[in-house]
């Protein structure tokens, strides 16, 4: 399929590709970029993104869009057992390219970052993100540690959970925390000028071939 730059990946919600595991992935800090197009609305189910498991419970990490609306979920496995994570309060448009990135640091901090402005996390009752700064926020927690897991990286979907149709192009997975400048040149792409190809991928009418 086609990607914002060259080609990308493309995922009917039904399959999806392993990444083998590294011990990379165990860092305290980490950080996850990528671009996606989504072809298909709500699904009234949560659909994987991207998640690293070695069994159903395995969460660190899971990024997913929740059941009734284009919002991401993030979600971490804690130790000994338990999970946190947050929704966000954009949405992802239906069919255009948006980047996103997470950013896990020191193991106790999570921001999220939509075409490069960080989010406001949205936990529990807070369903409107009351109280976030202009600015975005991150998520910052001061008990138990991040549960790691030896399981491969599913991407577009898993074993457990139903999938996402979309294009997914440009996934970076960093064992280091990206700085907003690093999120923002990642991202650059977003503020960029909408060329042929983007016009192409928007077109409501085109079959599936003739975005390959």
């Amino acid at each position: 399929g086609r990607g914002p730059s060259g080609n990308g990946a493309r995922f009917d919600g039904r399959s999806y590709m392993e990444v083998a595991h590294s011990e990379a992935f165990a860092s305290a800090d980490l950080s996850i970029s990528f671009w996606v197009y989504l072809l298909e609305d709500s699904t009234n189910t949560y659909r994987t993104i991207l998640r690293k498991a070695a069994s159903a419970s395995d969460m660190t990490p899971t990024l997913m869009l929740l059941p009734n609306d284009r919002r991401l979920h993030i979600r971490l496995s804690m130790a000994p057992d338990g999970t946190i994570g947050f929704d966000s309060t954009a949405l992802l448009p239906l069919r255009r390219w948006t980047h996103v990135a997470c950013v896990l640091k020191g193991g106790a901090a999570l921001s999220l970052y939509i075409n490069g402005v960080k989010d406001c996390p949205i936990v529990g009752g807070n369903r409107h993100a009351v109280g976030c700064p202009p600015a975005g926020a991150t998520y910052a927690w001061d008990e138990g540690a991040v549960r790691h897991n030896d399981g491969p990286l599913y991407v577009g979907g898993d074993p457990y959970m139903a999938g996402t149709a979309m294009f997914l192009d440009q996934l970076k997975i960093y064992s280091r925390a990206l700085s907003e400048r690093n999120i923002l040149v990642e991202a650059g792409d977003a503020f960029s000028p909408t060329d042929p190809l983007f016009v192409k991928l928007g077109c409501m009418r085109c079959t599936a071939d003739a975005l390959q």
